[in-house]
C-alpha cells in the first residue's frame, strides 16, 4: 500500500513538472521563419539547431507549433540564425543561474503568474548566455513546482521629448514627477506609459505613450485654460467703496438689498455656472490602436478622477464666494453708519462745503457791489452842481471807477473760476481712472481669450494627421473658422466684440483724462495770473 502511494506521488510530480517544461524538440519543420529579431542565413530560412550544440556567438529562436483544432500534439522546434541590427535592443533580456543553461532551453515561459501550463509564450530567443522575450516586463517559470518571477537583467531604455503649449507644465510619469516641459526623459522598458501634464490655471493633459527602445518619441500636448466662477463679491466691494466715498446712504441701502438677493440666488446660480463649465471640460480621448485595454482603463480612471476633483474645486470656490457675500452683508450697516467718518467721506464733505462756500461768497460779493452802487448813486453835495443838478463826468468817474476795486473783483472771479476748474478736473480724473480700471480688467480678459485662441491655432501644428504640412494645418484652421459651431468661429466673433468694448473704454478714458488735464492747466494759469 505504501509503495503504491509513493509511486502515485512520483507519477503526479513527474506529470506536474512535464507540463511546465519541454520533453524534447521535434523535427517536423525543416526550416524556421525569420522575423524582425533574427535573420536567416540559408536560402532565406532559419536552419534547425541542436539543443546540445548552442554557441554563444550565434542567435536562436525556440518556436511553438500548436494545432488550432487539437488534432495534432503541440511541438517545439529550435532554429538558428543571426541577430538583426535592432534585435536585442527591442527584446527584454533575462537570465537564471540556479539551473544549467541547457535545462533553461526546455523550460516554458509565461507572461503571467497564474497562466495555464499550456498557454506559454510562443517564441523565445537564446544566445548561449541569456534568453530574450519581446515586450515583457516580467516572465514566469516553474522549477520543481515553484513559480519563479524573472525580471529583465538590464532594462531597455527609450527617450521621450515632451513639450506643451504653454510650456512650464509639470510632468508626471505613472504618477511620479519628472520635471517640467519642455524636457527629455529616459524611460526603462517599452510598455505603455501614462503621462500627465499639470499647470496652474489649466486642465490636466493626459496621454498614454508607448516608448520605442533605441528611438526618441516627440510629443507635444496642448493645455486648455480652465474656466472658473466669476467672483461677484469683488464688484460689490468696489461699489461699496465708491458709494461710501460719495456719502450715498440711499445707494448703500439699495446695494444691501442687491447683496441679499445675490445670496438668496447664489446656490442655483453657481450650480448652473458649474454645470456649464463642466460641460466644456476636455473630453476623454477614445482608445488608441496601440493602447491596451488596461492602459486605456488606467487613463480613463485618471481622467474621471481629475474631472471629479475639478468639479469639487468649483463647488469650493462657490462656497467661498457665498461666504464673502455674507460677510459683506453683515458689515453693510457699519458701512452705512460710517458714512462721513472715513477719509474719502470727509474729503467729499470738504469739497461740498467749498462748493457751497463759493456760492455764498459770490452772492455776498454781489450784494456788496449792489450796496456800493447805491452809495455811489447818492453823490456827495460837495461834488454836485446844485444849480443844474447834473453830475460832472469827472466826478462820476472818480466816485465809481475805483481801479483797485475792479481788480479786486477780477481776482475774486479768477480764484473761484480756478477752483471750479479743479473740481471739474477732479471729477473728470475720477471718471477717467474708473474707465482705465474697466479697460485694464477687460484687457486682461481679452489677452487671456486671445491666448486661448492662439493656443488653439498652435495646436493644429501638433496634429499628428497633418505631420507638419502647412496646407493641412491651414485647412484645419479654416474649417474651425467656417463651421457654425467651430471653436475659432465662435471665439473670434466674441473676441471682436470684446475689442470694440475695449476701444470704447479706451476712448472714454482718454477723453476724461484729457479734460482733467486741460482743467488742471487752466486752473494753474488762473492761479498764477
Amino acid at each position: 500500500m505504501k509503495t503504491t502511494f509513493i509511486l502515485i506521488m512520483l507519477l503526479n510530480a513527474f506529470s506536474f513538472a512535464s507540463s511546465y517544461s519541454i520533453s524534447n524538440f521535434a523535427s517536423t519543420e525543416p526550416y524556421g521563419s525569420p522575423d524582425e529579431f533574427i535573420d536567416a542565413e540559408f536560402n532565406g530560412e532559419l536552419r534547425k539547431a541542436k539543443a546540445n550544440a548552442i554557441r554563444s556567438d550565434r542567435f536562436y529562436v525556440r518556436q511553438k507549433y500548436e494545432d488550432p483544432f487539437d488534432d495534432d500534439a503541440t511541438t517545439y522546434e529550435l532554429f538558428e540564425g543571426s541577430i538583426t541590427k535592432s534585435g536585442k535592443a527591442k527584446l527584454s533580456k533575462f537570465s537564471y543561474d540556479e539551473i544549467p543553461y541547457s535545462e533553461m532551453l526546455k523550460l516554458k515561459f509565461y507572461s503571467s503568474k497564474d497562466a495555464n501550463p499550456n498557454y506559454d509564450i510562443d517564441r523565445i530567443y537564446f544566445d548561449g548566455n541569456f534568453f530574450y522575450v519581446y515586450d515583457e516586463a516580467a516572465i514566469y517559470i516553474n522549477v520543481d513546482g515553484e513559480t519563479i518571477e524573472l525580471r529583465p537583467s538590464s532594462e531597455k531604455s527609450a527617450d521621450i521629448e515632451l513639450g506643451s503649449q504653454p510650456s512650464g507644465a509639470e510632468i508626471f510619469i505613472d504618477g511620479s514627477p519628472k520635471g517640467t516641459t519642455p524636457t527629455k526623459i529616459t524611460l526603462t522598458g517599452t510598455s505603455a506609459t501614462l503621462v500627465t501634464l499639470k499647470k496652474p490655471g489649466y486642465y490636466d493633459a493626459i496621454k498614454v505613450i508607448t516608448p520605442v527602445a533605441g528611438n526618441t518619441i516627440k510629443e507635444g500636448l496642448l493645455l486648455i485654460k480652465k474656466d472658473t466662477i466669476e467672483n461677484i463679491a469683488l464688484s460689490f466691494k468696489k461699489e461699496i467703496k465708491q458709494l461710501q466715498a460719495k456719502g450715498d446712504e440711499d445707494g448703500l441701502n439699495e446695494l444691501k438689498g442687491k447683496i441679499e438677493d445675490a445670496i438668496e440666488d447664489w446656490d442655483s446660480q453657481s450650480s448652473e455656472e458649474i454645470s456649464k463649465i463642466m460641460d466644456n471640460y476636455p473630453p476623454n480621448q477614445s482608445q488608441n490602436s496601440d493602447e491596451s485595454a488596461d492602459n486605456y482603463k488606467t487613463r480613463t480612471e485618471a481622467w474621471e478622477k481629475n474631472r471629479e476633483a475639478e468639479e469639487e474645486s468649483l463647488k469650493e470656490i462657490a462656497e467661498n464666494i457665498k461666504s464673502e457675500l455674507e460677510s459683506l452683508l453683515a458689515n453693510m450697516d457699519d458701512a452705512i453708519d460710517n458714512i462721513g467718518g472715513g477719509l474719502s467721506s470727509s474729503l467729499y464733505d470738504d469739497d461740498e462745503d467749498d462748493e457751497y462756500q463759493s456760492e455764498d461768497s459770490y452772492a455776498s460779493s454781489y450784494a456788496q457791489e449792489e450796496d456800493d452802487d447805491d452809495e455811489i448813486d447818492i453823490p456827495d453835495p460837495d461834488y454836485q452842481d446844485v444849480e443844474d443838478e447834473v453830475y460832472s463826468q469827472a466826478d462820476y468817474d472818480d466816485s465809481f471807477t475805483d481801479i483797485d476795486a475792479v481788480f479786486d473783483r477780477s481776482d475774486e472771479y479768477r480764484k473761484w473760476t480756478a477752483w471750479g476748474l479743479i473740481v471739474g478736473s477732479a471729477a473728470s480724473l475720477t471718471v477717467g481712472v474708473l474707465q482705465h480700471m474697466e479697460h485694464s480688467k477687460l484687457k486682461k480678459h481679452y489677452d487671456n481669450s486671445q491666448e486661448m485662441i492662439d493656443n488653439h491655432i498652435n495646436s493644429f501644428t501638433l496634429n499628428p494627421y497633418c505631420n507638419g504640412e502647412e496646407v493641412c494645418i491651414d485647412a484645419l484652421i479654416a474649417a474651425s473658422r467656417n463651421e457654425e459651431n467651430g471653436f475659432l468661429n465662435k471665439y473670434e466673433a466674441i473676441q471682436e466684440e470684446n475689442k470694440k468694448t475695449l476701444n470704447s473704454y479706451s476712448f472714454a478714458r482718454n477723453l476724461f483724462l484729457g479734460i482733467a488735464a486741460v482743467g488742471i492747466a487752466g486752473s494753474i494759469v488762473l492761479f498764477t495770473w
